[in-house]
């Protein structure tokens, strides 16, 4: 999940995990140019991160 200065933002996938390139292609998808003020990762219940 992340917020840029005019929304909140959040993705998520079954069964895999997102890495950090998807998301930074994803946020330049949804709002090119754009700031993201704040970021953060939640970690799929039970699982924990996968690195």
């Amino acid at each position: 999940m992340w917020s840029t200065p005019d929304w909140d933002w959040a993705a998520a996938m079954n069964d895999v995990d997102i890495d950090d390139e998807t998301v930074h292609a994803l946020q330049n998808l949804l709002h090119p140019g754009v700031p993201v003020d704040r970021q953060r990762r939640i970690d799929p219940p039970r699982r924990g991160r996968v690195d």
